[in-house]
This record gives C-alpha cells, structure tokens and sequence, in this order.
C-alpha cells in the first residue's frame, strides 16, 4: 500500500516495514475477529494497580471487540461509559506492551509513561477511528457513539472534549486524509514525545 504523506519524506523501507508492523498491532489490540464474550463473565474495573496491568491488561477487562461501527448512542453514560472506558484501556496497554522501547524501561519509567499518556491516546485513537468509519459523532466503541445533542448523565466537560475533539483533531484527519500508517507512527511519536518520558 502506498502512503503518499510517508514516501513525501523519502522514508526508507524498514520505516515502512515498521508503520505496517503498528497498523496491525492496532488491528489485533481492536480484536474484531474475536467471539463475543459471555454476559454472566464479562467483568470490568479500574480498581487495580497500573503496574500490575501493565504486565497483564485482562485484569482490568476481557478482550472483547472493540467494534467501531456506528450503532447506537450512549444515552445511559452511567451504566455504559465504564465497560467501553475499560475496555479502551485493554487496548491502551496491550499496546504499550508490544513497543519494545517501552518494554526495556524499569517499572518506574513505564508507569509514568503509561500515566501520563493514557487518557491523551485513548482520546487519539477514538478520533482515529470516528474518521476512520466516517463517523459524524465522536465513536465510542462497542457500537456506541456520543450524540450531538445533549443527554442525561452526561456533563458539559465529556461534550466539551468531543467537540474539541471533533474541531481539532478528526476533522484535521479527515482534511488530510490520514493513512492508518501515518496514525500510528504519530501515536508512536507522541508516546515518547511526553516530558515523563525523559524525566529519571
């Protein structure tokens, strides 16, 4: 596949070979192929140490798809943001733990890196894929997208941060047509570009 914006700088081919290698890391953490979970098993919590889901993320939630179409809103955040919240947080630390550089970090570094860039990833990759699946609204995973209008249980600060999210970021996505591959080099960069990054 040709990535007009990546071959603009003349990028060699392992470049290339590892923006490849992220789009499908992103894929498998997404795990659309995998069966749906069972509802008397489904568990999910943020009451855990972030060491310990480091290593292991199931702890915090089972892998279940991330399925990023459009289906129905969230018009109960109070029962239906936590299981989608945890959820991405699967995905957000399954990630991290592929990156090599990431991994020969000591627990302290990985920590402040996992920290500092939970909340501003997870927000990247839901504006990724809300352009990515031509979403009108901000995706939310699981099928459910935040409406536009306003809804009960739902503060101005989340409809605040979708509508920065919508002015800033997906629609910069869509005006320059940003490739999958051009994503997660920047969710790569702006990982080690954090200021806890570089602080022992």
């Amino acid at each position: 596949m040709r990535v007009p914006f990546i071959e603009q700088f003349g990028i060699n081919d392992e470049i290339q070979y590892m923006a490849r290698m992220f789009v499908n890391l992103e894929r498998s953490c997404d795990n659309d192929a995998f069966a749906t979970s069972v509802a008397e098993r489904y568990f999910c919590t943020l009451n855990v140490p972030l060491s310990e889901a480091i290593i292991n993320p199931l702890i915090v939630s089972e892998r279940t798809p991330l399925c990023w179409r459009r289906s129905r809103p969230l018009l109960d955040p109070e029962a239906l943001l936590k299981p989608s919240y945890c959820r991405l947080v699967v995905h957000y630390l399954e990630w991290i733990a592929a990156v090599e550089e990431f991994a020969a970090l000591d627990e302290i570094r990985k920590v402040r890196l996992a920290t500092v860039n939970a909340i501003p990833l997870i927000l990247l990759t839901l504006s990724f894929n809300t352009f990515k699946y031509e979403s009108v609204e901000l995706l939310l995973c699981n099928g459910f997208f935040l409406p536009a209008k306003n809804i009960d249980g739902c503060c101005s600060t989340v409809e605040l941060i979708a509508n920065e999210l919508e002015k800033k970021i997906v629609t910069q996505f869509r005006k320059l047509d940003v490739h999958e591959e051009e994503y997660v080099l920047l969710k790569l960069v702006l990982f080690f570009s954090q200021r806890a990054f570089f602080i022992s």
